[in-house]
């Protein structure tokens, strides 16, 4: 069960187990010892523990007493929800073990003291507003992890919406919460520090792995409606200071949203602006002097990659294989600038780079790469050459032991696409231009920049990249699918829906455009066709995800919002039965979707279920997302068919007031009007429903 729909009565197996370094603190405050682990009478794993130690559970469980295992050192306590057992602690080490059976009575009442204890504790580390853990939870869970594991700590910063009225910034905080929630499902306790502030903890990640998690939360985020998510993770070694990670973690956000409202860092990881940041003054300095005379040089810097310890530096190695006219200036042990004055042709530059390149590596065994920038180029200074040779050399890496680049457009999309994974769209669309530049038929450019400019706002000078892309390229995917969502984004549904088509000629197993493309025929009452594009529920996305760094988390997402649509488009049909296999399926691969448990409440209804199971689905969206029109619009639904209109009328005003262009809406809220004596106010109602059908919005 997801954490956020916890209740508040007796720990549960999800709670006990998240909460576990926390509740074990406690639990040592009543019987001091080294170690303390839990077991919850309804954990499915309970079946796959030791021998040993499952029997004696057993004997706990059926004695109702606590449990001393003189042979493994270990007591155990039953732990008390009212006069329900519904766990056992199992502590060893420390003073605890001076028990014997005549402590039996004292250790008993010490378990109910503990029990109340550990509840209580449960309690105050809530937060009121999301119903997730609070500060005090996350300080407390910093405190008990940091000593004893390797972990990753993440701080988000979450917007949804620009909202004065404060029940809509409690609703909006609420939804933020789900939202998170819907993307951990339990694998974390997941705390909200405050004003749209969230952590979280994961296992320790490489640089890499923590990269591209952190891209791709944030970029779900976006797709789930926030209008800001600001990413910072930090990760931290056992024994790590628990201010120092705390702190650290918070300077790391902060750094995430001077970069964007869409933006990530993470800790101790070079950003861009580093990356691309000019040498050493030292280091310039002595440039300066070598291409104050010259009209063209080339610069190519060198560097090892996977350096042995005690090596000698690179520019003595080097000396003995550089050109005679070279000039070498050493960054470093492991880095060099070779400067090649009165040379501008790049397939001459990387033909010497390329030969020296091998020497060392046949003489030395060196791998070194190899990244050379020419001057005069575009509007760039002589001073901006060795920042893009440092571009060139993220070029470079992709061709890695020996990699090589001339500084291009290639070079140059690369930069820029750092610089928007980081979200610094200025310095991203900077590069993306100066690219195109040197190569105006880039495709790759094209896109990159559209999708740069779309993200600032500047909708018309995206259509033109996107627009250029597509005639250069008519088969390029991306090119097709950016236009499509210009036109969707702009109320362009038949242009949409031909681009989308398109696409799935192209890449006919892209989740996203099939997506995209659900959503419109279903918006459009084109049932028929969405069952046909979706293939019954036999389409292959149905069986898989899109490959994406959570690929157990995407999955989810991309066949629950399938089955979703596809419940719908059987809704539309009047196919009742098969409409309720496919919402089910919808709310089993994403049971905290606000959405599917609302269809799933009124296909209930419809059906013939029976009201009541109805009536839980559809409470049970609006307890998901307070936000959601949907939810409240099917349990307006429900409420009106079960004969409650005043909670009914409640319900469709709430649901109105999310969603005032909803038509359906407006005629249910007019039913309910009407059946209340509300003649006037049900007629007002069918006529905005009228004019709504008329003229949508």
């Amino acid at each position: 069960m997801s954490l956020f729909l916890a209740s508040a009565g007796g720990l549960s197996a999800d709670e006990l187990g998240v909460m576990a370094p926390v509740l074990a603190a406690q639990v040592k405050v009543f019987f001091p010892c080294d170690r303390v682990d839990f077991f919850h009478f309804s954990d499915p794993g309970r079946d796959g523990i030791d021998g040993d130690v499952a029997a004696a559970i057993s004997e706990v469980e059926r004695r109702r007493v606590p449990f001393f295992d003189k042979l493994g050192g270990r007591l155990f306590l039953p732990i008390w929800h009212e006069e329900e057992m519904i766990a056992v602690a199992v502590i060893a080490g420390g003073d605890a073990f001076l028990v014997s059976r005549g402590d039996e009575i004292r250790l008993l009442a010490a378990t109910r003291q503990m029990s109340a204890a550990l509840h209580a504790l449960r309690d105050d580390l809530r937060d009121p507003q999301t119903g997730l853990f609070n500060g005090a939870f996350y300080r407390r869970y910093l405190m008990a992890l940091s000593p004893e594991a390797d972990f990753t700590l993440g701080l988000v910063e979450l917007a949804g919406g620009s909202h004065r009225d404060l029940l809509q910034i409690l609703a909006q905080l609420k939804r933020s919460g789900a939202t998170l929630d819907n993307y951990f499902k339990g694998r974390t306790p997941l705390c909200h520090l405050g004003s749209g502030v969230f952590a979280f903890f994961l296992p320790l990640m490489d640089d890499d792995k923590a990269r591209k998690s952190a891209r791709f939360m944030v970029s779900w985020l976006r797709r789930e409606g926030m209008v800001r998510a600001c990413l910072g993770l930090v990760c931290a070694g056992a024994g790590a200071e628990p201010h120092d990670v705390a702190k650290t973690a918070w300077e790391t956000m902060k750094k995430a949203r001077l970069r964007g409202s869409f933006a990530w860092a993470v800790a101790g990881r070079e950003s861009a602006g580093d990356l691309f940041s000019p040498p050493p003054p030292p280091v310039m300095q002595r440039l300066r002097a070598m291409w104050r005379g010259p009209e063209r040089f080339a610069l190519v810097l060198f560097r090892v990659e996977g350096a042995a310890m005690g090596s000698p530096d690179l520019v003595f190695t080097l000396g003995a294989f550089s050109p005679r006219e070279g000039c070498l200036v050493s960054v470093n042990r492991d880095e060099v600038y070779l400067f090649l004055a009165d040379v501008d042709d790049p397939e001459v530059v990387r033909e010497q780079a390329g030969l020296i390149q091998a020497r060392l590596f046949e003489v030395e065994g060196l791998n070194v790469s190899a990244a050379a920038a020419l001057y005069p180029c575009l509007d760039y200074n002589r001073g901006a050459i060795p920042v893009n040779c440092r571009k060139a050399l993220l070029h470079a890496a992709f061709f890695l032991p020996r990699g090589l680049a001339v500084f291009d457009s290639v070079s140059l999309n690369i930069s820029g696409d750092r610089y928007y994974a980081e979200g610094d769209l200025g310095f991203a669309v900077r590069e993306y231009r100066c690219g195109l530049k040197l190569n105006p038929d880039s495709v790759k450019l094209l896109n990159s920049l559209g999708v740069a400019l779309v993200e600032m706002g500047r909708r018309a000078g995206a259509r033109e990249m996107f627009e250029r892309a597509a005639v250069i390229a008519p088969d390029d995917f991306m090119a097709g699918y950016n236009l499509a969502l210009l036109d969707i984004s702009g109320g362009r549904r038949e242009a949409a829906v031909t681009a989308l088509r398109r696409c799935l000629e192209i890449e006919p197993e892209n989740s996203e455009a099939m997506l995209q493309l659900a959503s419109l025929l279903i918006a459009a009452g084109e049932f028929s066709q969405t069952v046909d594009l979706l293939a019954g529920g036999e389409h292959p996305l149905f069986g898989r995800g899109s490959g994406s760094e959570r690929p157990e988390v995407r999955e989810n997402l991309v066949r629950g919002v399938l089955y979703r649509y596809l419940a719908q488009a059987y809704k539309g049909q009047g196919l009742w039965r098969e409409a309720t296999r496919a919402v089910e399926k919808a709310v089993a691969c994403n049971p905290a979707s606000a959405r599917a448990a609302a269809l799933m409440g009124e296909i209930y209804l419809s059906a013939g279920e029976g009201l009541g199971a109805a009536m839980a689905v559809s409470r049970k969206a609006v307890v998901l997302d307070s936000a959601s029109p949907e939810a409240w619009r099917a349990l307006g639904r429900v409420l009106v068919a079960a004969g409650e209109d005043g909670e009914a009328e409640t319900g469709l005003r709430q649901a109105r007031r999310l969603a005032p262009a909803d038509p359906e809406v407006c005629l249910l809220l007019a039913e309910v009007l009407e059946r209340r004596g509300k003649a006037k106010d049900a007629e007002a109602m069918r006529l905005r429903a009228a004019r709504l059908v008329d003229s949508p919005a």
